[in-house]
């Protein structure tokens, strides 16, 4: 949350320090299952991890949903890919079926349309009233083709068509104002193409990076309204991360100095930090790429520009970030040798200290309430391109984390 609008300060209160620095938390395993966790989703308030661990019997994956205050938990159903803005709804999967978790009502499956032998929910919007994914139908020969799809209440399972050509899509993404989602569609060749769909003008193809002979795109993720685009497309050379915009189109965000490959998996609200992997020869680093610095290691950032200590540590990947940009998630290979999640608090700002006096107290209350209500995008708290209630809670949130 930017600074730069004054608010009025009524008189003194108790304070609460908000000096903040950043912070690398090991997000551990769910008891009785294999030794391994992947960190798949962050809430838009970066306060909720979603990812998924493993269980008895026979390690079989479980979702997971971690807080701070909470640890990690376990969730009736097997996959978690998908956080609202304050954690408290989760999209996923259990067995075949597309899932919606909410903190008051557990997991319950989305219905599948006729016909259709399985599904899987990939992300939601934030306020968790749009889920999106794929179902798969089976052919003559069994063989299964994904459908995108966006799901709400109402409509329930709505699916997006395909771009010219093709007959297997899947949605990976979609907006935090949950009106544009984000996937692929391939044809039964080599080609595949990202694209990007509205209710009002469908599904339209991203395009490809230049040089590959077999073209192929993917995009992954979306800024909150929709206007930036990230993901990864075969070039001559490999496959490089790319940032899509209405005036730029699709632009390759290069690799980590020395790699030779990359991805983009996620980017901010202002989509103007994209965090992802990138990949040597035979290693695969956790990336974050801003338009100053280019794409780095995230742990060469961390240890040189923010003093953490990782010994033993090797981030492997970054798979999604919070709408502020200061808080990241993803997987990494501990000091065991195993499969973990982690989270990683930048420390740069601190969300709750709305009128930048480095303390919080009740002026920070007044001055949220009067950038609400002057319809201010610094009241956007979650990140998701509208004012609404949500953000009262995600404020409300931070300010009860404080700022360590």
């Amino acid at each position: 949350m930017s600074k730069s609008i004054a608010c009025v300060v009524v008189g003194a209160a108790t304070t609460i320090a908000a000096a903040q620095s950043a912070r690398f938390i090991p997000l551990g395993d769910l008891p009785g299952g294999a030794t391994e966790s992947f960190a798949t989703s962050v809430s838009q308030d970066g306060r909720t991890v979603a990812g998924i661990g493993h269980v008895e019997p026979f390690f079989s994956t479980a979702a997971f949903r971690w807080t701070a205050d909470e640890g990690m938990t376990l969730l009736d159903m097997s996959q978690a890919h998908g956080v609202d803005a304050v954690g408290n709804s989760i999209s996923g999967a259990s067995l075949s079926e597309p899932v919606l978790w909410t903190r008051d009502g557990g997991a319950t499956p989305l219905p599948l349309p006729a016909g259709a032998a399985l599904g899987a929910s990939t992300d939601m919007s934030a306020d968790g009233t749009r889920i999106v994914g794929y179902v798969a139908y089976p052919d003559i020969v069994s063989t299964l083709h994904p459908r995108a799809f966006v799901w709400d209440e109402t409509i329930g399972i709505r699916e997006l068509g395909e771009l010219v050509g093709d007959f297997r899509t899947i949605a990976w993404g979609i907006s935090a104002d949950g009106q544009v989602v984000v996937g692929h569609s391939d044809d039964e060749r080599c080609s595949q193409q990202a694209f990007r769909w509205t209710s009002w003008g469908g599904m339209r193809g991203l395009g490809w990076l230049p040089g590959a002979s077999c073209q192929s795109s993917q995009a992954f993720g979306a800024d909150a309204d929709g206007s930036v685009i990230v993901g990864v497309s075969r070039t001559g050379t490999g496959h490089e991360a790319f940032r899509w915009t209405e005036a730029g189109g699709m632009g390759s965000l290069g690799t980590s100095p020395g790699d030779e490959r990359s991805q983009a998996l996620a980017t901010n609200a202002d989509g103007d930090i994209v965090v992802g992997s990138s990949f040597g020869p035979g290693s695969e680093r956790a990336s974050i790429w801003t338009e100053a610095d280019g794409m780095r290691s995230l742990q060469d950032v961390l240890e040189s520009e923010h003093g953490l200590v990782l010994d033993g540590w090797t981030l492997l990947r970054a798979n999604d970030i919070s709408a502020d940009g200061n808080t990241i998630v993803g997987d990494a290979r501990n000091p065991a040798g195993q499969l973990e999640a982690w989270v990683v608090t930048l420390g740069d700002d601190c969300a709750a200290d709305c009128n930048g006096d480095g303390s919080l107290d009740f002026t920070d209350f007044l001055c949220f309430q009067n950038l609400f209500s002057d319809g201010s995008a610094e009241a956007d708290c979650d990140g998701d391109g509208r004012l609404t209630v949500f953000d009262f809670l995600c404020f409300q949130n931070a300010f009860q984390a404080g700022c360590d």
